[in-house]
């Protein structure tokens, strides 16, 4: 038998060749079958968003011009007026009755009354009084009083510089009114018969005429009075009161 000899070492590798161009896609294979439906899941527990802001309102369209005024309808014909009837005839007057012949009554006798006496009340004038102060320092006030009557008609304060009157039905009122300032009024049926407040000398009017009277227990015929000094200097006042009688 030959000897087989000892291989020598391998060759070095060849150049790879280029990879040859790729073959054409195949046709594609039928579908497969639809599978079983899974099965539905849990609804899910997510709340409810927030409401959207309300969208702001379109503006309002101009309104239309007015449309004209359609022509007025003609004014229905009135009919002719009717003719006046005929007057009817007047009847004949009757005839006058014959003419009474009773006569007349006689005329009586009686005299006629003797006329009464003439009435002798006569009706009252005015009366004017005044009164005059001491020298009265500005705001201070003094107490006086005029000879009047029981009853009268107060028609008029005269005052102879700025001053503050007040005339009173009794001495007793007086004294209740003393604390009462000049800005409150008086209270009604507390024994005040009119007051007046002045600026400089002045003649206030009372209207209508204020009803005096004393409710002093007898009635007398003095006017209580308070009179305050409203100017700014030292002075003696001089009140004049004008009123008409009305009780004896």
């Amino acid at each position: 038998m030959a000897t087989t000899g000892i291989t020598g070492p391998t060759g070095p590798a060849g150049t790879r060749g280029t990879t040859g161009a790729t073959g054409p896609q195949g046709a594609q294979g039928i579908m497969g079958p639809t599978g079983i439906r899974g099965v539905t899941g849990p609804a899910g527990s997510g709340s409810t968003g927030p409401t959207g802001a309300p969208g702001t309102a379109a503006n309002r369209g101009d309104t239309g011009p007015t449309g004209s005024t359609g022509s007025p309808g003609s004014a229905a014909n009135t009919g002719p007026t009717g003719s006046t009837g005929a007057t009817g005839i007047t009847g004949p007057f009757g005839s006058t009755g014959p003419t009474g012949s009773g006569s007349t009554g006689p005329t009586g006798s009686g005299s006629t009354g003797p006329t009464g006496p003439a009435g002798s009340g006569s009706i009252a004038s005015r009366t004017s009084v005044a009164v005059t102060t001491s020298s009265l320092t500005s705001g201070s006030s003094v107490n006086v009083a005029v000879t009047g009557f029981k009853g009268y008609n107060l028609v008029s304060i005269q005052t102879s510089s700025a001053a503050w009157v007040t005339v009173y039905t009794s001495t007793a009122a007086r004294s209740s009114d003393a604390s009462r300032s000049q800005a409150t009024d008086p209270t009604a049926g507390s024994g005040i018969v009119a007051e007046v407040i002045t600026t400089s000398a002045a003649t206030q009017l009372i209207t209508p005429a204020a009803a005096g009277f004393s409710s002093e227990s007898p009635p007398t015929t003095a006017i209580p009075m308070k009179v305050s000094n409203n100017g700014n200097s030292t002075v003696a006042i001089t009140v004049t009161l004008t009123f008409v009688q009305t009780e004896a």
